[in-house]
């Protein structure tokens, strides 16, 4: 009875264990892919994928020992912890996915090699930011290839109503003064909380079109934008 108990716990151990790596290789992979630049060849990803899948691997046998069972019970224990680990992780991302908002389909790009440095005045070309208090804050060159420094934390006083952030580009350093790409308001935030600490920052796709994303700095996701206020042109 004692030797049934050690290997039914022993087994459960190794679910378990099989489990939470799954969840860490997952991501732990998920953050290699997205740091190479999304640029992984097929065979990086079969390499990465047999290396970090060989602890996962190794439980499946230690379960098979322990149950002392057929290869199909072991194999459906372990095929369901990896749906449930897989359901688990893209429920979490689904979650914190960001929410990309376009605010201009074509801007005019300066053809040139980044220099990672954040946009200040006086500004010898174009780039887009926020209005702060009648002043334009410029957060990212309007550059090809996209730039490195691209954003911007902001405090927002929930006491003086829905967080709000517009949105222009141009060089001049009074925000009217500038080409108005459209007003946002940002949705979901929590309604408890005095203030509310974000990251803006804006994105160039492939297509070159340009997106702003709105993310909460404690909570790590990012907040839906309704446009209150859109540019007509």
């Amino acid at each position: 009875m004692l030797e049934k108990t050690l290997k039914i716990t022993g087994a459960l151990v190794a679910l378990a264990f099989g489990f939470v790596y799954f969840l860490y290789a997952f991501i732990f992979i998920g953050w290699g892919w997205s740091d190479s630049g999304g640029h992984w060849s097929n065979s990086v990803w079969v390499l990465t994928i047999i290396v970090w899948s060989l602890p996962f691997l190794f439980s499946f046998w230690i379960v098979y020992r322990c149950l002392d069972s057929s290869v199909t019970r072991v194999l459906l224990a372990e095929t369901c912890a990896f749906i449930a680990g897989f359901l688990l992780i893209a429920g979490h991302v689904f979650y914190i996915r960001d929410r990309p908002i376009l605010v201009e389909q074509q801007p005019p790009l300066v053809e040139m090699q980044d220099s990672g440095r954040k946009p200040q005045f006086p500004l010898a070309y174009e780039a887009v930011g926020i209005e702060t208090n009648g002043q334009f804050v410029p957060v990212m060159f309007l550059r090809w290839p996209s730039p490195g420094w691209r954003f911007k934390d902001v405090t927002f006083d929930l006491n003086a109503g829905a967080p709000k952030i517009g949105v222009y580009r141009g060089t001049n350093e009074i925000a009217a003064n500038n080409f108005f790409l459209g007003e946002f308001q940002i949705i979901g935030h929590p309604k408890t909380k005095k203030t509310l600490d974000v990251m803006i920052s804006f994105e160039l796709s492939e297509k070159r079109q340009l997106f702003v994303v709105v993310r909460d700095k404690e909570r790590n996701i990012s907040f839906k934008l309704k446009s209150i206020n859109p540019n007509q042109k």
